[in-house]
């Protein structure tokens, strides 16, 4: 028979815990950040093509074109700069939903959807906040 293994006890988080545990947050988040748009580029580098041209013959060929015209690397010109703007802004926004679901917790609450889709907005929010100068500054080059 499996023997009851006793709980263990909660953890009264450091200073210093608390600290590496926020640069892993903030690095979690540019990671993902950077991945998303990397993985993303090709389609959005598309997209602007498609915009700025008048004559389009379509997602595909447009493609096809942006390849021939300048090898597979060709499509993820410009990502660099978006990996820039993007990084820091799920950065922020992985640190804000991280800190209001650890006050949510704290404060005895169960983390249920609605706490999830209220952590979710606060954090989008707040993080385009800091990060829509960069959106600006991107839009007036």
């Amino acid at each position: 028979m499996a023997q009851k293994l006793p709980s263990p006890r909660p953890l009264s988080a450091s200073s210093n815990q608390r600290q590496h545990s926020t640069m892993n947050t903030l690095t979690a988040g540019y990671a993902a950040g950077i991945f998303s748009r990397t993985a993303t580029a090709p389609l959005d580098r598309t997209s602007q093509v498609l915009r700025i041209e008048s004559e389009t013959s379509g997602m595909f060929n447009t493609l096809r074109a942006l390849v021939r015209q300048g090898g597979v690397r060709s499509l993820w010109y410009g990502n660099g700069i978006n990996c820039v703007q993007v990084g820091p802004e799920s950065a922020i926004m992985f640190m804000a939903f991280h800190y209001y679901e650890s006050q949510v917790i704290a404060s005895g609450h169960e983390f249920g959807t609605a706490h999830k889709f209220v952590g979710g907005a606060l954090a989008g929010a707040f993080s385009m906040t800091l990060v829509y100068p960069m959106y600006v500054a991107q839009a007036r080059r």
